[in-house]
């Protein structure tokens, strides 16, 4: 390495000029540091560590808005000098999310500032009056300088930061810049967590994602920040779906539903009304109620089969919202055990209710729907089927089974099919527990006389 004796420019070889400065016979070789200086054990400070027991708890109240679908999926608010990350795909609404809590938060009280680097003051005027809030007493600005963000936190000391978005916050006021975007982003992100810690103040960035999920995504600050929450477009893409994958101070795995219309995004506080009034009717082929748990609530899903005669030599397998792989050894096993013909039939398979299923129990629920397709039967109305099936055909019950009785019968579903385990034997007339693949068939009323 060599190094300009007069702009300090650096060179990877000798060179007659300075490609800098164009001065000519000013480049030095660069001495190599040594290890002893540059050494933790030379430049570190040894610091006396402490017991958990002389640290004084000081107890902090979450950050509550009036958005009870926020609040639940952040585990009851936001927790005080918290760094949070909310990413999602380009224009799936984060901004727009953004700017209503914080108009909800600021409307208690709470001291709120948003840095926008995206988007100019008049831009944000235009969309607040578009979203109805505009008597918001949000304090906004549209620096987007990372350390006259830092600068300002510490000036003015608000309860909430919002950094819209994190990707486009520089690390110098001009100039050209010698970080790459990977090192910008990471180190931005580091400030902003050593000034939630130090000040108290909780902060909320917004980061895009790329196609790949690595770059501009969570994945390179899911160490470093308390908690990410992913903003996505639900199967269906007639809601917003935010979740809960990382938070230190509270469950993951929680789920919100909103609906974005004109004024914003509205709560869809009970997401299993709709499924369970079209379960209702008798005459749905094809189609079985699941029930899964995320978080602290439960959620139907409908599981939808089609089964169609193929006239060719390649029958299709056309499968969403699950595991393919998984539809595919239940088509088997009901070929095996059943003695159907799948191999003439093309199968289409898709889940409504706007997640993905992953979850070993969905096998008997994956089962029944491609046997009421197949057979033109439908399974009784307001059913819902939860079991795992092994390979060799044996249904089992899922571990919670009593926690799903009780909220099932909460929802208003009429029957539950499922399997049989040790623990778990219910003799309930709502309860239908079936051991084996043979024993499917039962399930349905007025077969063809061929089965």
């Amino acid at each position: 390495m060599y190094i300009c004796s007069v702009c300090s420019a650096p060179a990877f070889k000798w060179q007659g000029r300075c490609v800098v400065c164009q001065n000519w016979n000013v480049l030095v070789e660069a001495e190599e540091a040594s290890p002893q200086k540059t050494s933790v054990k030379s430049e570190g400070v040894a610091k006396k560590p402490v017991r958990l027991a002389e640290v004084d708890i000081i107890k902090s109240e979450k950050i509550i808005s009036s958005i009870s679908e926020w609040d639940t999926v952040l585990g009851g608010g936001i927790m005080p000098g918290s760094l949070i990350i909310v990413t999602g795909d380009p224009g799936v609404g984060k901004s727009t999310l953004m700017l209503q809590v914080c108009n909800a938060i600021a409307a208690r009280g709470k001291k709120v500032l948003y840095f926008s680097s995206e988007e100019s003051l008049e831009q944000l005027h235009n969309k607040i009056a578009t979203l109805g809030l505009a008597n918001t007493a949000v304090w906004f600005s549209d620096d987007g300088n990372a350390a006259d963000i830092l600068a300002t936190l510490k000036a003015e000391r608000p309860v909430l930061a919002i950094v819209d978005s994190l990707q486009n916050c520089r690390l110098s006021s001009g100039g050209a810049q010698n970080f790459s975007l990977t090192t910008a982003i990471k180190e931005t992100a580091h400030q902003l967590m050593v000034t939630a810690k130090s000040e108290n103040i909780a902060i909320i960035m917004t980061g895009h994602i790329t196609k790949e999920g690595i770059l501009a995504g969570p994945k390179l600050l899911e160490h470093l920040v308390d908690a990410v929450f992913y903003l996505q477009n639900d199967t269906d893409g007639q809601k917003k779906i935010l979740t809960s994958v990382k938070n230190r101070f509270g469950p993951i795995d929680e789920i919100g539903f909103f609906e974005l219309g004109e004024k914003g995004f509205v709560e869809v506080c009970n997401v299993n009304q709709a499924l369970l009034e079209e379960a209702s009717r008798k005459d749905t082929l094809g189609s079985v109620l699941f029930l899964s748990f995320h978080g602290s609530r439960c959620l139907l899903s409908e599981f939808q089969a089609l089964c169609v005669k193929n006239h060719t030599n390649l029958p299709q397998r056309v499968i969403s919202g699950v595991d393919a792989k998984r539809v595919l050894i239940i088509a088997a096993l009901l070929e095996k055990y059943l003695k159907l013909d799948f191999s003439n039939q093309d199968i289409f398979f898709k889940i409504r209710g706007g997640i993905k299923i992953a979850e070993n129990c969905s096998d008997l629920a994956i089962a029944l729907a491609i046997l009421s397709s197949l057979l033109k039967t439908p399974v009784p109305a307001k059913t819902i089927a939860v079991g795992e099936i092994n390979l060799g055909g044996r249904i089992s019950a899922p571990q919670n089974l009593e926690k799903l009785v009780k909220n099932s019968k909460k929802l208003g579903v009429a029957k539950i099919i499922t399997g049989t385990n040790s623990k778990d034997n219910l003799t309930s007339e709502s309860v239908l527990q079936l051991r084996h693949v043979y024993e499917l068939l039962q399930v349905f009323d007025n077969l063809p006389q061929k089965y």
